[in-house]
């Protein structure tokens, strides 16, 4: 958000733009931060979640001009395209909103910038992957006009949008952008587009259309849309068959973009299992001579436990996040190796085979994975990220001038340390009060000349990467970078807390703690959410504010065990 108004604060004086920020009851602590810093935009506090349509409605009943721009708080727009979207907006009485290409932080065209009116026939080939010959996207040079735009920033005449009822606010978040398209269609007016000027729009990550409340959302907003703008909606027979299609694309597309979730790991699970399977098959026949050297209930039991082990470490790692990075893959295996030698000897003398066989297997679970990443890379054509590195090495554009400014930031928020390039580095950092938004637009676009674009902000003091739109964003902030906040921590950090209450009790005969003590804590951590350690006063062991950003920023299990016995034995 803070970039987007910092975008806005350097042409809203040039320009005699009024910007209105309406907040829907944010917690986040940059909205709070940006109403002080931003003094001279107007901002509207609202009590509750309005919802997208409502919200817009209460800002432009504010606004002054008669030229409207709805703007979502994670985009990048220039005073160029504002200059252009408005003269063509006022060029003729037919025209009633204007709508811009849009690319991702990593400058890949986004295709919700041209769309068509959504139809079933197009729902569902689009559903099924055949994008090509549905009519809801249209290709990336589409022409002047459209039929729908995006809500993630539309230009409006004032008076057009009063005509037409603004944005209904029954939709709450999604399909109101081809509500109010189609509004100004069945008005009589046209949607011009702008396909030679782009702007960016961060986006968030596609896995959260693998929620059930998110197609339940957008697929009652369908609904609506079909409903309320076509009569046949409304008559009981065809309205049920409506109803009937809508929750059978609903549970499609549910199952799609869950399918796309588990893809990966399914993929790695039965690679794994197959080529661990005919290595020791080989193993036993050409290097044991003796095909039954393992026993059926090694492929039956141990083999496919073994490959579970190394899908969950992979998955703990966070290997399965959409950026495909090897890094990850990395630390996956070598926890794998380990944790395969600590169960082989623990394991009964039935169930030891053969080491070099544990060891080969920890082997395979690397370059498996790793070749059907190659293979889904070049398919997919997306990047193969290795990013666990301790240095961050970077130019920064304009000029060297905030170098230390920036060294400071990542080295006191961050485990990087920004190494300067004068060679093409792997990474460009913009400064954003010396570089115009017009030639951030430019870096973003041409991504692969730059490397890696970071935005850095001494205003807002905080370093941002620029992120594709089903990518991870990566900001270096005072209020960033809490890694216990990750869900791959949260998992871990509570199965810590439930091994804990399992040894709690017996060790508490040799600790300071008195017995029922430790069963009360043992209940509140069980039943009530509490954790044996943490900064907050529902923790056992509530730890001091002068460590307690550190603890948050640079979690790792290792401090949870020492603060346990510290709390079990110390103090």
């Amino acid at each position: 958000m803070h970039l987007t108004l910092s975008c806005l604060a350097k042409m809203s004086r040039p320009l005699g733009i009024e910007v209105i920020v309406v907040d829907n009851n944010s917690s986040e602590p940059v909205v709070h931060y940006s109403q002080t810093a931003f003094s001279d935009f107007k901002f509207i506090n609202s009590d509750s979640n309005l919802g997208f349509s409502k919200a817009n409605n209460l800002g432009i009943e504010h606004a002054r001009s008669e030229n409207i721009l709805i703007l979502n708080p994670d985009t990048i727009i220039s005073e160029e395209i504002i200059l252009h979207a408005t003269q063509l907006l006022n060029a003729d009485k037919q025209t009633g909103a204007v709508a811009i290409r849009m690319m991702d932080g990593r400058g890949d065209y986004l295709p919700e910038s041209a769309r068509g009116f959504p139809d079933l026939k197009s729902s569902f080939l689009k559903l099924l992957g055949l994008k090509k010959w549905s009519s809801y996207y249209k290709t990336q040079d589409a022409n002047d006009h459209i039929e729908v735009m995006s809500g993630a920033c539309m230009f409006f005449k004032k008076d057009v949008y009063k005509a037409i009822g603004g944005l209904d606010e029954r939709f709450f978040m999604y399909g109101e952008d081809i509500d109010i398209s189609y509004q100004l269609h069945r008005a009589g007016y046209v949607i011009k587009y702008i396909s030679d000027k782009e702007i960016v729009h961060f986006k968030g990550r596609s896995s959260v259309k693998s929620n059930w409340r998110y197609q339940t959302a957008f697929y009652n907003a369908m609904k609506l849309y079909w409903q309320k703008n076509f009569q046949w909606g409304q008559q009981p027979i065809l309205n049920f068959v409506l109803n009937l299609a809508l929750g059978l694309l609903k549970i499609l597309s549910a199952l799609r973009h869950g399918f796309k979730m588990v893809l990966l790991p399914v993929a790695d699970f039965m690679g794994i299992i197959l080529a661990s399977a005919a290595f020791t098959y080989v193993w036993s026949v050409y290097i044991k001579l003796d095909v039954g050297f393992l026993p059926l209930s090694f492929y039956m039991i141990i083999l496919p436990l073994y490959t579970l082990a190394a899908i969950l470490s992979m998955l703990f790692a966070k290997f399965y996040l959409t950026e495909i990075d090897i890094s990850k893959l990395v630390k996956a295996s070598i926890i794998n190796l380990i944790l395969f030698l600590i169960v082989y000897f623990l394991l009964p003398a039935d169930y030891k085979y053969s080491r070099a066989v544990i060891v080969y297997l920890a082997i395979i679970s690397f370059f498996v994975p790793l070749l059907i990443r190659w293979m889904y890379a070049r398919w997919f054509n997306v990047p193969l990220l290795f990013t666990d590195t301790k240095h961050l090495e970077a130019k920064i554009l304009p000029d060297n001038s905030k170098e230390e400014a920036i060294k400071e930031l990542i080295n006191r928020y961050s485990n990087y340390q920004l190494v300067m390039s004068a060679k093409q580095p792997d990474a460009c950092i913009l400064d954003l009060a010396q570089t115009t938004n017009r030639e951030l637009l430019h870096a973003i676009k041409h991504t692969k000349q730059y490397g890696t674009i970071w935005i850095y902000s001494d205003h807002g003091q905080y370093l941002m990467r620029c992120h594709g739109k089903d990518a991870l964003g990566y900001i270096i902030a005072a209020d960033e970078n809490f890694s216990i906040y990750e869900w791959t921590h949260q998992v871990r950090k509570r199965i810590l807390d439930i091994l804990f209450c399992i040894l709690a009790p017996p060790i508490s005969l040799f600790s300071k703690h008195s017995f029922f003590q430790i069963i009360k804590s043992c209940h509140r951590v069980l039943f009530h959410g509490s954790s044996w350690v943490h900064v907050n006063d529902k923790a056992i062991y509530q730890l001091s504010t002068e460590v307690s950003e550190n603890y948050l920023r640079n979690y790792s299990l290792k401090d949870d065990i020492y603060y346990f016995f510290r709390y079990m034995f110390i103090s």
